[in-house]
């Protein structure tokens, strides 16, 4: 996982979180995040840094890593997620054992509530960065429409999910938790897959005697465009289907 951040005079500000995915350079490294597109402001992207959680806050001895190109899926593809960003980091993030990729599923591939499923939850304090998993249940797209209101869930690329107990309840109201882009986590036949990401920051608590409603994006269907990136390995002028932003 990675921390997007901002530096100015008064200090370092924490952005949100964005996760790292395989990429096409080989298995020790990785230059690809997804995250939230709000994650990535146009206006203040030249600002924006990148991290692994782990060596968050940075100092001056901490490598930060910047952004070469956001891309995002084009706005008039009503099958894409528009939410979701894809991050090409001018530098790639070397793996070890604190900074590891989390595994893509296929494009067809589905979880539901038979999977083990969490969603990482994380806490950022003046000297470090806090980070714990929610067991999370994967709602029915009927009961979560009853939920949350049809309107929110416009197609099929949304999901609602809710926690298994009252520990670490989700509360969006906490100051200290970083909630945008937040990965959601699905195991499967034992590997670890990222099945969506956090990109709707309101926590939905529909009744006093029921537990908050967490809505997210599948990334399923760009997953197609994350390949494409992967076996671009020079720089990004033009790809189908999404828009590009060259930062540096």
């Amino acid at each position: 996982m990675v921390v997007f951040y901002g530096r100015t005079n008064e200090g370092v500000f924490y952005d949100c979180i964005g996760a790292i995915v395989e990429s096409g350079i080989n298995s020790t490294h990785s230059d690809l995040i997804v995250t939230s597109k709000y994650c990535v402001n146009h206006e203040d992207i030249k600002k924006t840094f990148v991290i692994p959680v782990g060596l968050y806050p940075p100092n001056s001895a901490t490598e930060s890593y910047k952004i070469h190109q956001i891309l995002l899926p084009l706005k008039n593809n009503r099958k894409s997620h528009k939410n979701l960003a894809i991050v090409k980091l001018l530098t790639p993030i070397a793996f070890n054992s604190f900074t590891r990729p989390i595994c893509l599923p296929q494009r067809n591939d589905t979880f539901d509530n038979f999977n083990d499923c969490y969603y990482l939850k994380f806490y950022a304090f003046p000297n470090e960065m806090y980070m714990t998993s929610v067991e999370m249940l994967i709602l029915h797209k009927s009961y979560c429409n009853i939920i949350v209101g049809q309107t929110v869930l416009l197609d099929n690329i949304r999901l609602c999910a809710v926690q298994k107990s009252l520990i670490d309840t989700v509360d969006s109201e906490d100051p200290t938790s970083v909630e945008e882009g937040l990965p959601f986590i699905c195991i499967k036949n034992h590997k670890q897959y990222l099945y969506a990401i956090r990109d709707w920051v309101k926590v939905y608590k529909p009744e006093k005697n029921l537990l908050p409603v967490v809505i997210l994006t599948e990334i399923s269907n760009i997953i197609d465009l994350i390949q494409h990136v992967n076996v671009s390995h020079d720089n990004i002028t033009y790809l189908h289907g999404a828009d590009i932003w060259n930062v540096d």
